[in-house]
């Protein structure tokens, strides 16, 4: 039945984060048995996969260009999904409880990568009861690598309330016509070759 788009701040309820939730982590082993089969955790595989995230940590550390292919957005996704997810989560949650997060919102991830805090807006915005009114996310995520397809693929159709553009292009190239809610740079500025530019072109469109 027809049910109305929720107005105003949104309030969900919001417990706290526990673990990543097991359908992500699901998606995230499939994807991995299919890239490299069901032993890809132990023998050559394992250690391959392990030296190539100790690599990927170290060329950040030491300042150097990260290429994504799709093998190192897999390893990306285990070291970092996790985490995102839940630090998104909260920083969601320290938002609305300042009124600052619409029940209509237009949410913009610049740098999405593989796509732990896309996860965390789509739960945060799922609803589990039968609203009387329904809260609305429109998600655009501005991440031209391999890590957005593996973004798309964890994220498969997402909540019937949640719709996902994903834009594939650098961050300083994106331009938007629209204006957004809230724009996240999670572990991007750092590594851009213009980030005081860049910040302040998005902050044209907040």
């Amino acid at each position: 039945y027809f049910r109305p788009a929720a107005d105003g701040p949104f309030h969900p309820n919001f417990d706290g984060v526990e673990a990543l939730p097991a359908r992500y982590e699901d998606r995230l082993v499939d994807l991995l048995v299919e890239q490299y089969g069901s032993e890809w955790s132990r023998g050559a595989t394992g250690a391959a996969i392990r030296e190539r995230i100790d690599r990927l940590k170290a060329d950040y550390f030491d300042g150097r260009a990260v290429t994504y292919d799709r093998e190192i957005a897999l390893a990306y996704a285990i070291y970092h999904l996790a985490d995102y997810y839940a630090s998104t989560r909260y920083l969601l949650a320290w938002l609305a409880d300042e009124g600052l997060v619409p029940s209509r919102a237009r949410v913009l991830d610049v740098g999405a990568g593989v796509g732990g805090p896309a996860l965390a807006m789509a739960d945060f915005f799922a609803v589990d009861r039968d609203p009387t009114d329904l809260p609305i996310l429109e998600y655009h995520a501005v991440e031209p690598s391999a890590a957005a397809e593996v973004l798309e693929a964890l994220l498969g159709d997402g909540p019937r309330n949640v719709t996902t553009t994903i834009h594939r292009e650098p961050a300083e190239s994106f331009e938007s016509e629209t204006t957004f809610d809230l724009v996240f740079f999670n572990n991007v500025l750092s590594e851009l070759d213009s980030p005081v530019e860049t910040a302040e072109r998005y902050l044209d469109v907040l």
